[in-house]
Parts: C-alpha cells; sequence; structure tokens
C-alpha cells in the first residue's frame, strides 16, 4: 500500500483530515522493520527484505510521545505498548494473508495466542486487522454484534472462535449502522461488497468503545475502506522538566551540584532548544499535495480521469525525488572538493541512513516472553548481577584490606589551569551521562559558571565526596541480531 511514491504522505494528510489518532496499516511492502517521525506523525512498521506484506502503525504526536514498547513478531504481527493513567494500553496490528493455505492462517493465529499470553489480563488490548474472513450477520454470545454483513465462511468462523476464547468483541458490528458503512472491501468491478477488516477489543472495556464502523468516504487510493473505531481513553500527559528561573550562579558559595546541572540544562534547552527532525520526504511538493487533493475528488465522480491523475502523481513524484537527489548529490561533491570532509559525510549519512527499531521485550530465566517494564529491569538486573559475578570477589570488597589514605598520600591540589584545559580536551560528539549534559555544553558556559564548577570539584578531589550522578552510569543495550529476546544477544555498554 504504502510503496508507490507519496502514498505515506497521502495517509498523514488523512489522518489529519479525519482527526484520527492511531492507524493500523496492513501490506505495507516496505522492506525491514522502522521506527521514524514524519512532521508530527511517528511510523512504527515491521516488514522483511523481501518486502512481501509488512504491517505499520501511524500515531500523531500525542500518542507516538507515549509508546513505551515495541514487538515485532514478523511481516504480519506488530504490537505497541501506550502509556495511558489507568491501565496498560496494546495495540496489535495484524494481517492476514489472502492464500487459502489454513496452516498459514493458523501460524498467525497461533502467533497471536502467544503474543495474548505475555500480556496481563487487566491490560487494555485492541486488535486492527485485515482478517479476510466474512464473519456474516447475526448476533453470537454477546461476542459478535448483529450488524455484520454478508455470510460466514470458514475464516469468519474461525475469528469468531477466537474471539470467544480470548473475550474479544467484534467492535464493527455491534451498532447498527446503514449497511454502506458495514462493508469493507469491493469486489473488482464493484460485483460485491465484503465485510473483512475488523477492530477488536477486551469485552471488559466493551463501555470504552464509543462507536465503530467502517469509512467509505475516506479519500485515500486504496481498496479496503477505513474502519474506524471511537474509544474513550486517558493517557499520561508528558511531564515536562521543571523550569528553574534562577540560573546564573552568583559568586560566594556556590549552589550542590545537583542544581548546577539542572541550570546548565535549562539554560540550553532555551537558548539553543532541541534538534528538529526533517520531513522523511523533503522532495513531496505542494504541488504533488495538490494533485493528490484532486484526485480524491475524483476517485467517486470521474474514474478515467482518477487513473489519469493516479499516474500524474506517480510521474511527478520520480521527478521531484530524481531532483531533490541530484541537488544532493552536486552539494555533497561541492563539499568534497572544498575539503568539507564534515558536512560532505554528514549529507551521505543521512541519505543512507536506516532506521534501527528496538524492542525491549526480553526472555526470563524460563524462556517465556514478559512485556511488563518492571519485570524486563529486574531481568536485565538479574542477567547483568549474573554476567559480572565473580569479577569482584568477596575478598576485595573485605574492610580489613581497605587502606586508610594520609596527607602524606594526596596529592596536589587542581589547579584552575588544569581544569580549564581538562575542560577543552572533552571530546565531542559523544554520548551523555546520567545528565544528559554533552561536552559541547561543558566547554561553552560562562566565565562565571566555568569557576564555580571548578570550585566544586576541586572541593570534591579534596574531600572525597562526590554527587550521586558520579556513582550512577546510564546502561546502554545493543542488540547483535534482529529482534533479539535473549539477553545475551545484545552488548552491554555503561556511559557514566
Amino acid at each position: 500500500m504504502l510503496l508507490r511514491p507519496g502514498r505515506f504522505e497521502e495517509l498523514k494528510q488523512q489522518m489529519k483530515l479525519k482527526q484520527l489518532d492511531i492507524l493500523g496499516v496492513c501490506k505495507t511492502r516496505w522492506g525491514d522493520n522502522g521506527d521514524f517521525w514524519s512532521d508530527d506523525f511517528r511510523m512504527i512498521n515491521s516488514g522483511d527484505k523481501q518486502g512481501k506484506n509488512g504491517v505499520g502503525i501511524l500515531l500523531n504526536k500525542e500518542w507516538g510521545l507515549q509508546v513505551e514498547n515495541t514487538y515485532r513478531v514478523n511481516d504480519t504481527i506488530l504490537l505497541i505498548k501506550l502509556k495511558t493513567s489507568t491501565v496498560n494500553m496494546i495495540v496489535i496490528q495484524v494481517y492476514f494473508p489472502t492464500s487459502n493455505s489454513e496452516d498459514e492462517m493458523e501460524q498467525v493465529y497461533d502467533s497471536l495466542d502467544e503474543l495474548l499470553g505475555i500480556t496481563r489480563d487487566s491490560d487494555n488490548v485492541i486488535i486492527m486487522s485485515d482478517f479476510n474472513a466474512g464473519k456474516g450477520e447475526g448476533q453470537d454470545n454477546q461476542i459478535v454484534g448483529k450488524h455484520g454483513l454478508g455470510r460466514r465462511n470458514i475464516r469468519g468462523e474461525r475469528l469468531v472462535n477466537f474471539c470467544k476464547q480470548n473475550n474479544f468483541l467484534v467492535t464493527n458490528t455491534m451498532f447498527e449502522v446503514p449497511k454502506i458503512r458495514r462493508y469493507t472491501w469491493v469486489a473488482p468491478g464493484d460485483t460485491n461488497r465484503y465485510q473483512m477488516d475488523y477492530v477488536l477489543a477486551k469485552s471488559r472495556f466493551k463501555k470504552q468503545v464509543m462507536t465503530s464502523h467502517s469509512f467509505p468516504s475516506a479519500e485515500i487510493d486504496c481498496d479496503h475502506n477505513l474502519v474506524v473505531m471511537k474509544y474513550k481513553i486517558i493517557h499520561k500527559k508528558v511531564t515536562k522538566r521543571p523550569k528553574f528561573h534562577n540560573r546564573v550562579i552568583a559568586a560566594g558559595i556556590g549552589p550542590p551540584w545537583e542544581e548546577a546541572v539542572n541550570n546548565i540544562r535549562q539554560s540550553a534547552e532555551e537558548s539553543i532548544g532541541f534538534r528538529k527532525l526533517n520531513p522523511r520526504k523533503p522532495w513531496i511538493a505542494n504541488e504533488i499535495m495538490d494533485l493528490i487533493k484532486y484526485r480524491n475528488k475524483l476517485r467517486k465522480t470521474d474514474d478515467a480521469m482518477n487513473r489519469i491523475i493516479k499516474n500524474r502523481i506517480t510521474q511527478k513524484c520520480r521527478v521531484e525525488k530524481e531532483e531533490w537527489m541530484d541537488i544532493t548529490c552536486k552539494n555533497i561533491k561541492i563539499n568534497m572538493t572544498a575539503n568539507r570532509m564534515d558536512k560532505a559525510y554528514g549529507m551521505i549519512k543521512r541519505l543512507s541512513r536506516l532506521p534501527k527499531p528496538r524492542s525491549k521485550i526480553v526472555k526470563n530465566r524460563n524462556g517465556q516472553l514478559i512485556l511488563d517494564e518492571g519485570e524486563i529491569a529486574t531481568r536485565w538486573k538479574e542477567y547483568i548481577e549474573d554476567l559480572y559475578k565473580g569479577l569482584i570477589g568477596e575478598h576485595d570488597m573485605n574492610n580489613e584490606n581497605i587502606i586508610e589514605s594520609n596527607e602524606e598520600d594526596i596529592g596536589p591540589n587542581i589547579t584552575k589551569s588544569e581544569f580549564v584545559k581538562a575542560l577543552s580536551e572533552l571530546k565531542q560528539g559523544k554520548a551523555t551521562g546520567v545528565d544528559d549534559i554533552p561536552a559541547e555544553l561543558l566547554k561553552n558556559v560562562g566565565k562565571d559558571t566555568e569557576y564555580k564548577l571548578f570550585e566544586m570539584i576541586e572541593k570534591m578531589y579534596r574531600d572525597g565526596n562526590i554527587p550521586e550522578d558520579f556513582a550512577k552510569s546510564k546502561i546502554v543495550l545493543i542488540p547483535k541480531k534482529r529482534n533479539s529476546t535473549e539477553c545475551k544477544n545484545y552488548r552491554i555498554i555503561c556511559l557514566g
């Protein structure tokens, strides 16, 4: 669906127009996995190198900031965990291939059962999917509403059994709406209309489902209709960093280390700000967006002209992309000729960079997947303790082996010139520690702040008392393999 040029921008435009918060996408046909921001939208997708199927979840800025964890099972199943003020909210996007193989269908259901096994009973789970299944009309045991469409087939029967076993509601069969708002797929030539896409919600959260039905008026170039569920839920607000109004470090007795760190960070945020992410496709021009809007208007009135405009959009996207690539390559060549290698390699890196999505989900000691953040942190604590067990023996930590220092063992005082030299020699472009202050900020503080930092460091050296930050480190986990769930398949790096 999203492989054609301009499709992703069109999808974002429709999310804005329809005021959607979370959108599930099937058959993205994007190779490999991804997690990136584009304008005010966050796209999380799961795929494979062949680009055969692929699923994705597109979130607006408000919900994109609430993503706590992601897990990609394969190119047909994707799970994200969202922070809310009440219980955990888990959204699963699934795609059932159209093949007639029952084994392939059962493999997808087995993977879904395994995913639901790592969730808690109290979790608010929502499943969005192109099930390629006909549920049919008629109510079934409070799980399936009576406002379906057509006749039930074998796949529809399997879907109903899955919902009964796991206490899910088929939400877009629960509300009485005209049949034009029930069908989700139109057969070629409009010979027939079927209901094949569904949104499932846990039956215990039934009261939170306000409405759910298909949206045939959505102007998206796809043979499936959008299914929209209006859901009542309150999520956590992102807490902003508190402001420190007194940021100038005055002469006299210096403030504590924590206040100095907060002052530096807050001043940098106000004066410099955060780096803004560029749009994923900068070559999408306003002219292309206008053509997309015009094509959407023709979609139901003039099919022949619609196809002409559709082809023109594709051609225009290709031309604009080629021109943008030519200009970028020329700029790279100019920078390399002028020996500005840092800028040249920076542009090359931005062109060739691929998103590297990471999932926090790991297996416990018994080999079972765990989703809860607290349990994941406990598992990593256990693993790291086991990993370093024996490197520091009890003999080394025995109080009898600790030798007290005397005045003769203490070296000379730190001079201001030594401190300034050490500060200027800090390497730039390095990852920050627990205080989130890069070396570039420390090297560019004012003279007054620099002197107060020197006073505090010199006092720490003389008294032997250090702040808590100095005794902490930030642990960064780098997976050795794609979709790693074993702790041993990660490289562990500590940032002080």
